[in-house]
């Protein structure tokens, strides 16, 4: 959502990417992986939040979107669009932070295992995952990661889970730690009721579905 003041447009977010936002450390450069409009970084970009950012995305259509936004904004100096696959454009030392949000766990997990030598100097990540958040805790979990922040929030009907991570040491391997997050597990969100039931409705559908299932495969 964009609002006009003078001759640039004040970008309004979503509530879930303005969650996101919520959760980046100031004063870092970030990388927007699969940027989409490029929002996000013209947001921060815009309150002063950040410095700077490289976004990033795969697509085509996307990539011409957050272009044509970014020099819209007159940000091109602060804000560099790339086109290309998840980190691979991002140079090494350019970036502190790593945005990546509306996309599965498992993707996230193959964008962060592509690059290591430029996740590892990275200082925080950000993390929005549509599916499989438990895949990515694993995944941080395993890689010298430690979740800090996360949250649940509420957007056109359906709940998201917004977590950020900086380096350090941190073992999880209860599964329901796993599913639902350390710290959303200590602080208990209002959302987090509204959000076990609806993991539970999906996990007993799931059940039904497969005592339906004919073959042992399936089973």
């Amino acid at each position: 959502k964009r609002f006009v003041k003078g001759r640039h447009t004040i970008i309004k977010l979503s509530p879930r990417l303005l969650a996101v936002a919520e959760l980046i450390e100031p004063n870092l450069k970030i990388a927007d992986i699969g940027t989409d409009h490029a929002y996000l970084p013209i947001y921060l970009v815009q309150q002063g939040l950040i410095p700077g950012a490289v976004a990033v995305d795969i697509h085509q259509g996307p990539y011409e979107s957050a272009l044509g936004q970014v020099a819209a904004q007159g940000l091109a100096d602060k804000i560099a669009v790339r086109l290309g696959d998840g980190l691979k454009p991002v140079r090494l030392g350019e970036v502190q932070a790593a945005v990546l949000a509306g996309m599965g766990s498992s993707t996230m997990v193959d964008i962060l295992e592509a690059k290591p030598e430029l996740v590892n100097e990275l200082q925080q990540l950000v993390l929005q995952p549509m599916v499989g958040a438990a895949h990515i805790r694993r995944w941080l979990s395993a890689n010298n990661w430690y979740i800090n922040k996360e949250v649940l929030v509420e957007d056109d009907g359906f709940i998201y889970t917004i977590l950020a991570a900086v380096p350090g040491t941190q073992i999880i391997t209860d599964w329901l730690t796993l599913e639902l997050g350390p710290v959303i597990l200590k602080e208990k969100p209002p959302l987090l009721q509204p959000y076990v039931e609806k993991m539970i409705k999906d996990l007993e559908n799931i059940l039904a579905n497969l005592s339906r299932a004919y073959s042992m495969e399936a089973k």
